[in-house]
């Protein structure tokens, strides 16, 4: 930048009209350098009122003067290329007015000023590091380029709702030069375009490993927080869009926890801020961190007291989240009486995510006492609620309450009677199963095992034909591991009374399928079906015999097979099935299959 050049000053306060075009125009064509730039100048002007530019883009001997002046002298002078570019920046607002933009190539001009202007900054910072420049003329320069940029970068941001210009911007290394602008720029309106550009650009899978390749994430948390807050705003919604990278949410959850918990006190940012909490507690690392145990009992109070009658769901998965792991789920539930409230909330709201938390907050023991004396009416909800979402997450915490010592003698059979929880479970069992969810019809399977510690609760269960039932929704399901497992817990309480005992035994086909499961690699359903097994030998001598020779089968298949190979036997008589088969009757050992 030139001696003469500094001195040159325009009010932008000077009227212009589009009147005088042509005079502004002639400018441009003086030899007097000083003349060129305040043409400049009040073309620029006159392109600031938007009823002006459709007449300039008609002005083809204007277009053509400007495309020229700054191809040939843009460089020679800062103000002369941030006058011009700012036309063509009026022009960008328009998307009727990009064709006339990339005709006069101002795009590639616009790249190769920024990669100049990079240049030309780290020789400036070269030199004051030696400190061989004077610094007022320093910061004169980094102003009027920091305004050049600005406009190079809006232009830019512009053009690029044209998904093919902004691929061919990618190519020409855009996002390397955005980066940097966050990392050694200070003004304001420079880093929020710049930041506001890179969050346009992030939704690309691509483009948002190349940022992070930049050191971006290190760079943006600078600003987090900062006073500006429109500047904190973009850098919150670019970080947003950066933590769906499992790296980046790494860093996060161990360099700016605090940070982004500070924000939360700020209603304006609250939103934003607890999108990326959830992100970051979407991987197990973030969901354990200690920092997080230190504002549950404000986001129990938020959820707790939201103003609307459905909680905001980002702020709900949140805390739903948390409360997986046991130290915050139990912090959770001691709070303020934090479990009979949300209880009582859910109960009013029938918010399904509420009903998911308290699901998750009764995990553990310690909490269960609280949440029973709210069974009659979570059961009473259950037999005549119709939105499944919430059906789901109430039947899990019933099952949740019958996996620990069990309620008060006699409570589960009140309820049975109080809400003729027979019409309801034969409502959900019929059919097999086949006319509900799957989900809900997990968690009724479930409440069946559930009520099955109650020893009038299994009768009623008897009466009601459910042994049947739920026998034909196990041979229904048997490819579903959880429906399998839920099933044979029940089929080992049905055991524990004859009522359920007897109508079970005379189910064939269920304990055939429940033999067979003795060859599965799952050890859960493996351990379960030996305990069903071992109640099914002890109650009837004739299965015990066939589920021995079951289990010598399994145990011996090696042996079996180096027998049968040494007799010479054919390939199609060695299976250990056959073998079997030579001792007990074909239709005992005949494993089911649904038609």
């Amino acid at each position: 930048m030139s001696d003469s050049e500094e001195q040159l000053e325009f009010d932008e306060n000077t009227k212009v009209s589009i009147q005088q075009i042509d005079d502004y125009l002639q400018l441009l064509y003086d030899d007097d350098f000083a003349k060129k730039v305040q043409g400049s100048f009040l073309i620029m002007q006159v392109s600031r009122e938007p009823d002006n530019l459709e007449y300039l883009i008609g002005n083809e001997h204007l277009l053509n003067a400007l495309g020229r002046e700054l191809k040939d002298e843009g460089r020679k002078s800062m103000e002369l290329m941030i006058n011009i570019l700012y036309v063509f920046y009026s022009f960008s607002h328009f998307s009727q007015f990009h064709s006339i933009i990339t005709k006069f190539k101002v795009g590639v001009i616009v790249m190769k000023t920024i990669d100049y202007e990079e240049k030309r900054f780290n020789e400036l910072m070269k030199e004051l590091k030696a400190k061989n420049v004077n610094q007022d003329r320093l910061n004169l320069m980094l102003q009027k380029q920091e305004k050049l940029l600005y406009v190079c970068f809006h232009i830019l941001l512009n053009l690029a709702e044209n998904i093919e210009i902004e691929i061919k911007m990618k190519e020409k290394k855009i996002i390397p030069s955005l980066c940097r602008i966050v990392q050694y720029r200070t003004n304001p309106d420079l880093l929020i375009l710049a930041i506001t550009f890179l969050k346009k650009l992030s939704i690309f899978q691509e483009n948002k490993d190349e940022m992070t390749e930049e050191g971006l994430v290190q760079n943006l948390l600078q600003f987090i927080p900062h006073e500006n807050d429109q500047l904190l705003t973009v850098s919150l919604k670019l970080l947003l869009n950066l933590t769906f990278d499992i790296n980046v949410r790494a860093y996060l959850a161990k360099n700016a926890l605090p940070q982004l918990l500070q924000l939360l006190g700020n209603l304006e940012h609250f939103s934003i801020v607890i999108k990326i909490l959830y992100h970051l507690t979407t991987d197990e690392a973030g969901r354990n961190l200690p920092s997080f145990s230190e504002i549950i009992p404000i986001l129990m109070e938020l959820v707790i007291e939201f103003p609307a009658a459905t909680v905001d769901k980002e702020l709900m998965a949140l805390v739903i989240n948390l409360s997986t792991v046991p130290r915050n789920s139990e912090l959770m539930g001691t709070t303020n009486n934090a479990v009979s409230r949300i209880i009582e909330r859910c109960l009013k709201s029938r918010d399904n995510l509420l009903c998911k938390l308290m699901r998750n907050i009764t995990r553990h023991e310690k909490l269960k006492n609280t949440v029973r004396k709210y069974l009659p009416e979570i059961m009473g909800l259950c037999t005549k609620i119709d939105d499944t979402d919430v059906l789901v997450e109430l039947l899990g915490v019933v099952g949740n309450l019958g996996s620990s010592a069990g309620p008060q003698q006699g409570q589960y059979l009140q309820i049975f009677k109080k809400f003729k929880m027979t019409d309801f479970l034969i409502k959900n069992l019929k059919n097999g199963g086949e006319q509900v969810e799957d989900d809900v019809l997990l968690e009724v399977i479930i409440l069946v095992g559930t009520l099955c510690a109650d020893k009038e609760c299994a009768q009623m269960l008897s009466q009601a034909n459910i042994v049947p039932s739920l026998c034909s929704i196990f041979l229904n399901k048997y490819s579903d591991e959880e429906m399998v497992l839920q099933c044979l817990f029940s089929f080992s309480q049905f055991m524990l009374y004859e009522s359920t005992k007897k109508q079970f035994l005379t189910n064939k086909q269920a304990i055939t399928v429940v033999i067979s499961m003795l060859m599965t690699r799952n050890d859960i359903i493996r351990k379960m079906t030996d305990t069903v097994l071992d109640y099914i030998s002890e109650s009837s001598p004739e299965w015990a015999k066939i589920i021995r020779l079951r289990k010598f089968q399994l145990y011996n298949a090696a042996w079996i097979r180096a027998v049968e190979e040494e007799d010479g036997k054919d390939n199609d008589q060695g299976d250990s099935d056959d073998y079997l088969r030579s001792s007990v009757d074909s239709d005992d050992l005949r494993v089911w299959t649904a038609d």
